[in-house]
């Protein structure tokens, strides 16, 4: 990590991508360390089902994860592959 001076004057901080990953990780964003890598793909689609009946967009695992533990019936679709906190 390194603070550099723009070309207009202003400081900013460069971070090389193994910094910007391991800050991923360590927050959850990436890595096998996040809870929702366990979730099928075709759970997801499930989820997204669910959510679109209530006019919420789900995409990915990430924001599966996050609706389900907002929405009942997605949290009992999600239970079974609980391989982690929800």
């Amino acid at each position: 990590m390194k603070i550099v001076k723009t070309a207009s004057g202003k400081q900013t901080i460069k971070l090389s991508k193994s910094e910007w990953t391991n800050i991923g990780k360590k927050a959850g964003w990436m890595g096998s360390d996040a809870p929702w890598d366990s979730i099928p793909d075709e759970l997801v689609q499930h989820v997204a089902k669910i959510a679109r009946k209530q006019g919420k967009m789900v995409n990915t695992k990430k924001e599966a994860y996050n609706y389900a533990k907002q929405d009942e019936d997605a949290l009992e679709l999600l239970l079974p592959y609980a391989d982690f906190d929800i």
